[in-house]
C-alpha cells in the first residue's frame, strides 16, 4: 500500500504501466459508400503482396510480405498486422472491391480455392491498379486461384492498357476483375478457363 499510481518510482516501488504501440500500416482497408478500398497510404511505393480469401464467415486481407495494414472497419480485426479479417455481415450493400497500390513491385492474389463462393456473392466488381513499377521484371502481377472443381473464370485482354478483366464465376455468383497497370496476370486451378480475344481483333 502507499504506493504512487503516477509519477517517479520512489525508493524501492515499483510500477507498471500498460503502453499500447501503435504500428504505423503501408496499405489501408476502408470503406466508401458501396466500395471496399485498399490503398497503400506508405508513400505510395511499397512492396505490396496482398492476397484476398474468404473462411465463408468473413474476408480475409493479408500482406505475404508481413506489411502491416490497419483499418477502423467495425468488427474488423487484425488492425496494425498483416491480416484483416472483416465480417462479411458487416458489409451489406459492399459490392466493390477497389485496389490501389501505387508504386513498388506489387502483387495481388484473389484466392478461391476455398469458401470462394462467400467472395462471389459479396462482389460484383473488383478494380486493381498496379500503379507504377520498378522496371524490372516481374513488375506488378495479378494471381487468380480457383478450387478445381465449382469455379470457372474467363480472360478478356484489355488493347488500351497494361491488364484485362478476369471473369470468374461459380455458377451462382460472379466477380469481374479489372486490372490496370499489369505485367503478368496468371489464372489457375479453374474448372474451366477461356480466353475472349474478340475485344482484341
Amino acid at each position: 500500500g502507499g504506493l504512487n499510481p503516477t509519477g517517479p518510482a520512489g525508493p524501492g516501488e515499483i510500477e507498471d504501466y500498460q503502453v499500447t504501440i501503435v504500428v504505423a500500416g503501408t496499405t489501408t482497408v476502408s470503406l466508401s459508400g458501396t466500395d471496399l478500398l485498399i490503398e497503400d497510404t506508405d508513400g505510395g511505393d511499397t512492396d505490396d503482396r496482398l492476397a484476398i480469401r474468404s473462411d465463408g464467415a468473413n474476408l480475409i486481407i493479408r500482406d505475404d510480405n508481413n506489411n502491416p495494414l490497419t483499418t477502423a472497419i467495425s468488427g474488423a480485426t487484425g488492425n496494425g498486422t498483416h491480416e484483416i479479417t472483416i465480417p462479411l455481415s458487416g458489409l451489406v450493400g459492399v459490392t466493390n472491391l477497389v485496389i490501389n497500390a501505387f508504386g513498388g513491385d506489387d502483387s495481388l492474389t484473389f484466392d478461391f480455392s476455398s469458401n470462394g463462393a462467400a467472395v462471389l456473392a459479396q462482389f460484383a466488381t473488383a478494380t486493381y491498379d498496379g500503379g507504377t513499377e520498378s522496371g524490372v521484371p516481374p513488375g506488378d502481377r495479378l494471381a487468380v486461384a480457383g478450387d478445381g472443381s465449382t469455379v470457372s473464370a474467363v480472360y478478356t485482354p484489355n488493347n488500351t492498357s497494361d491488364g484485362g478483366t478476369v471473369s470468374v464465376t461459380d455458377g451462382v455468383g460472379s466477380l469481374d476483375i479489372v486490372g490496370i497497370n499489369l505485367e503478368p496476370i496468371d489464372v489457375s486451378g479453374m474448372l474451366e478457363a477461356g480466353l475472349d480475344r474478340k475485344s482484341v481483333l
